[in-house]
């Protein structure tokens, strides 16, 4: 069984690799959100664990926004992701 606070590390960090590099001169265009994150969520799991939920929402946020469909394809299947997870802890 793998450890959850690796998991949720490794997790974090795949997430945060997703977005772009910016240079210093753009740093008012990038987000709080990034990839200078990166270092402290693979050595920090409550970290992680806190900032997961935030990237999951600015990732729907900003999907739904400019590719609506795309968003929705990506709910469903989370939501089918929980739903067999949670059926299986029964």
């Amino acid at each position: 069984m793998t450890d959850p606070n690796s998991y949720i590390c490794k997790l974090v960090t795949n997430l945060l690799s997703e977005f772009p590099t910016f240079k210093k001169s753009q740093f008012k265009l990038s987000p709080v959100l990034g990839r200078h994150l990166k270092l402290l969520s693979t050595i920090q799991p409550e970290f992680s664990k806190k900032i997961l939920p935030l990237l999951v929402h600015h990732i729907f946020t900003e999907t739904f926004h400019e590719m609506p469909q795309i968003g929705c394809v990506l709910s469903k299947q989370i939501n089918k992701f929980f739903e067999k997870h949670f059926q299986s802890c029964e």
